[in-house]
């Protein structure tokens, strides 16, 4: 049996010729693609986002250890919708620091146990030896309905960072597990567990609006969202996402500065930049022609930096992948 896959890889051209009579050539064609990649990044200070969710927040500090190279899930659930745009921890280094907590939101397993491979959003601390409330903004925002069981999530390092709990309040179930690639542990009762859940900030985005076609009136259309509003920014192009020259990808870009926020990151290799203004609603539109045949097939990278008043000076979008076709 001869398939239509095999065929647009092979080209077996008599096969070819009788199905093009029959009009199947046209699955041989390049469809046009585009797939998000990579995350974004926020000032961490970060907009003006609410404080929708809490817990022991106002109690007295156990100061506990915890376990290192381990990632803890701490389950949260609410009577009302959210759309979860980070999550703060009060703690401190537990010895040197600074040191840098990876943070996620997870979603749950069909028993309402964390999965592993539902991470909606990631995000990213530099938690130092003051003891003081940390702040892990998380990108995208995620919306989860009432009553959902997620998990604030985060990787303890090592050295790493005291227990965010209480030594009295509301008892918070929370699960722990050993990393690279350890089983799920818990649940855990007995931790009152002290965080806090902001709300309703959104993180910088890329957006195609229309897939990169070639021919006459086919523009592959972007659009920036959720930019700081009258600023500017650079759109990048490049034809990598693994090697920027010497240097491996992604580059973090936060290592220039001083920050709270190492999420920000260079995940392409830059071709070609294009600088733009950022409208009063923190969006800016770019448009594309793409009117030579010849780079039909071709894949290409965009990401969009732009200023903002936080320590790096600037924020990044995720980054698109793209495929030029029909």
């Amino acid at each position: 049996m001869i398939h239509i896959r095999d065929l647009c890889s092979s080209m077996r051209l008599r096969t070819l010729v009788v199905l093009m009579l029959f009009g199947v050539s046209a699955y041989c064609q390049t469809k046009a693609s585009v797939v998000y990649r990579g995350s974004s990044c926020r000032n961490e200070a970060g907009p003006i986002a609410p404080k929708c969710l809490a817990s022991n927040e106002g109690n007295e500090f156990t100061a506990a250890s915890l376990i290192s190279n381990s990632r803890y899930y701490i389950r949260v659930q609410s009577a009302m919708d959210l759309s979860i745009s980070g999550f703060a921890l009060r703690t401190q280094v537990e010895t040197t620091g600074p040191v840098v907590v990876r943070t996620y939101l997870v979603g749950a397993d069909v028993l309402g146990a964390p999965d592993p491979n539902k991470i909606l959003s990631r995000g990213s601390v530099n938690v130092k030896k003051k003891f003081d409330w940390y702040m892990a903004w998380l990108c995208p925002a995620v919306k989860v309905p009432a009553n959902d069981i997620v998990y604030l999530a985060f990787d303890n390092p090592n050295p790493g960072i005291l227990e965010s709990t209480a030594k009295t309040g509301r008892d918070v179930v929370h699960y722990r597990q050993p990393l690279p690639s350890g089983g799920m542990n818990g649940p855990f009762t007995g931790k009152k567990w002290v965080y806090r859940v902001r709300c309703g900030a959104e993180c910088p985005a890329l957006v195609a609006l229309t897939p990169p076609r070639y021919g006459n009136g086919q523009d592959f259309v972007i659009e920036v969202q959720n930019g700081t509003p009258m600023g500017y920014g650079a759109t990048m192009f490049g034809f990598s996402d693994t090697n920027f020259g010497n240097y491996t990808l992604p580059i973090d870009l936060s290592s220039l500065v001083p920050s709270n926020n190492p999420n920000c990151q260079l995940q392409i290799s830059i071709v070609q930049g294009n600088g733009h203004g950022i409208d009063p609603v923190g969006k800016s539109r770019i448009v594309i022609p793409i009117k030579n045949k010849g780079l039909i097939g071709t894949k290409f990278y965009v990401q969009t930096v732009m200023a903002d008043p936080n320590t790096l000076q600037f924020v990044n979008t995720q980054y698109i992948e793209a495929i030029i076709g029909y």
